[in-house]
């Protein structure tokens, strides 16, 4: 719930320690979240970026958790035991 990692066409060029806007689409709403690019890597097909979310409001920290509980609760029980 800090970050994520995002799939990338090779063409979008994202340098570690820049800051982006995403945005993160839910069934019900969108969520504005600024981050920090942490890490990126290149590979012959695709690039993958490791995003660090910055000052992000609770509430959107809250309807992150409800949509991976919700979907994913296998990989939300899975993370919190390696914790």
């Amino acid at each position: 719930m800090k970050g994520v990692r995002i799939l990338l066409e090779k063409s979008l060029d994202l340098a570690p320690e820049s800051f982006v806007s995403l945005y993160l689409l839910f069934p019900d709403k969108t969520l504005n979240i600024c981050a920090r690019v942490i890490w990126s890597k290149e590979y012959e097909d695709r690039k993958e970026a490791g995003i660090y979310f910055i000052n992000m409001p609770d509430i959107y920290k809250e309807d992150i958790f409800d949509y991976i509980f919700k979907y994913y609760p296998q990989e939300l029980t899975r993370r919190w035991w390696q914790m």
